[in-house]
């Protein structure tokens, strides 16, 4: 019996930037590319008598999202894997919903921060173990099980495969989180970090004006007057502490992932310090 976080496969990760490494995988016919979504993963497991969603904890959250759940209708017993998210792509909405345990307050959010399912792959299909088959097999039978099930369900949706090339021009174009690359003729390595996908991150940079920090054991934690903060490092701390000393504050180059609705950047971390250029008089 498999623990229920042990079923997950996870990725790897190719190093932001790396568009060498990238340009690799896009030229392999054997790699194929997915995009990445900002949601929560989850596992929907459906048997003879029963349908739950289960988070990579472990947990079960099919009471948190009845509108994917509810009215599912199918004579098939399987296991698929995917991402839920929130319509409008926030990822702060989808974690209301995702940390909302009251059933009245579940009701209220099922109409004011709609959200989907998002598969990806399939583990099982009346009660044949697709883990073993490799990608390129699992996404023809997900394909078939999905038209055959779900066509026309505005909740639960197959996530598009195609070119890692135009994915990731897609992707940036719509300022979307990122993509997987996946080996077509991998397996399903549950429980694991696998290179068998691995995910590129479609970080973004800014400019910002940080006017106030405290100190921590790993360097400073500086903030805006808008209240947004970044760890700062290593040597890296010297360099802003010296730019505070001579004007009070310091205007960094941040990377970050994504923004939500009120302005709060996920997972910002710094890049390097904007010094003003310099100009003499005539």
């Amino acid at each position: 019996m498999i623990n229920p976080k042990d079923l997950f496969q996870l990725c790897e990760s190719i190093p932001t930037k790396d568009t060498e490494q990238l340009e690799q995988y896009a030229q392999d016919e054997n790699y194929i590319g997915n995009q990445k979504f900002d949601g929560e993963r989850a596992v929907m497991i459906k048997t003879s008598d029963k349908l739950i969603m289960l988070s990579r904890g472990g947990n079960i959250i099919t009471y948190k999202f009845p509108d994917i759940t509810d009215g599912i209708s199918c004579e098939d017993n399987f296991i698929i894997d995917g991402e839920i998210i929130s319509l409008n792509g926030d990822f702060s909405n989808l974690l209301t919903r995702a940390l909302t345990q009251d059933r009245n307050k579940i009701k209220n959010l099922v109409n004011t921060i709609p959200v989907k399912f998002m598969v990806f792959d399939i583990l099982s299909l009346n009660d044949k173990v697709l883990m073993n088959e490799p990608l390129r097999n699992r996404v023809e039978i997900l394909k078939g099980f999905m038209d055959k099930n779900f066509s026309g369900n505005d909740k639960l949706e197959m996530c598009k495969y195609g070119n890692i090339k135009e994915l990731l021009a897609e992707v940036i174009e719509n300022d979307d989180e990122g993509i997987i690359v996946k080996d077509l003729n991998a397996t399903y390595e549950n429980g694991k970090r696998s290179k068998g996908w691995l995910k590129y991150k479609n970080f973004k940079e800014t400019t910002i004006t940080i006017t106030s920090y405290t100190d921590n054991p790993k360097g400073i934690r500086g903030e805006t007057d808008d209240g947004v903060k970044v760890q700062i490092a290593g040597s890296n701390t010297t360099e802003v502490l010296r730019e505070f000393d001579s004007k009070g504050y310091a205007t960094i180059n941040i990377q970050y992932l994504s923004q939500s609705e009120n302005g709060k950047f996920r997972f910002p971390s710094f890049r390097n310090v904007v010094r003003e250029v310099e100009t003499c008089g005539a």
